[in-house]
């Protein structure tokens, strides 16, 4: 299957080409075979960038740079540029911004179990919950559908 997409289209994407390269498992196409590469492991949990200095491993080749950088780079600190309205902290995205105002500023649980009642500040920490807790497994929903 080949699919051709211009610009505007999915997701508001920019890009312009035609998709050869398939994956089998899902059906999502791309333009590069690096990039079904990367997807595919996804499917099948290849790590083939192992950490030279721990037991980890990753799929992606940023990811292992990064995991060097911060956790075996001697006096590296990680930027911080979110800061914290409330307080002093900073942190790496705007979503872990969030979490912590929600925690420990605003006390907002937005997820809300409908089995028991309890709160949880982000949407994966209701998911476990349900998982743990309930033995209920959440459907994925809200997802657009792939080319």
């Amino acid at each position: 299957m080949v699919q051709t997409f211009l610009e505007g289209g999915i997701h508001g994407d920019s890009r312009v080409g035609t998709r050869n390269f398939m994956t089998s498992t899902c059906g999502a196409c791309f333009t590069e075979k690096t990039s079904l590469d990367r997807h595919t492991r996804g499917h099948t949990g290849e790590r083939p960038y192992a950490c030279p200095h721990c037991d980890k491993a990753f799929k992606m080749r940023r990811d292992i740079r990064n995991h060097v950088k911060v956790i075996h780079t001697p006096g590296y600190v990680a930027p911080t540029p979110h800061k914290c309205p409330h307080c002093d902290k900073g942190y790496r995205t705007p979503f872990w911004l969030r979490c912590h105002i929600r925690q420990s500023h605003t006390r907002e649980r937005p997820f809300v179990c409908d089995q028991c009642g309890k709160g949880f500040t982000v949407k994966s920490g209701l998911s476990r919950h349900l998982k743990t807790a309930h033995g209920i497994f959440p459907e994925k929903t809200n997802r657009l559908p792939r080319l």
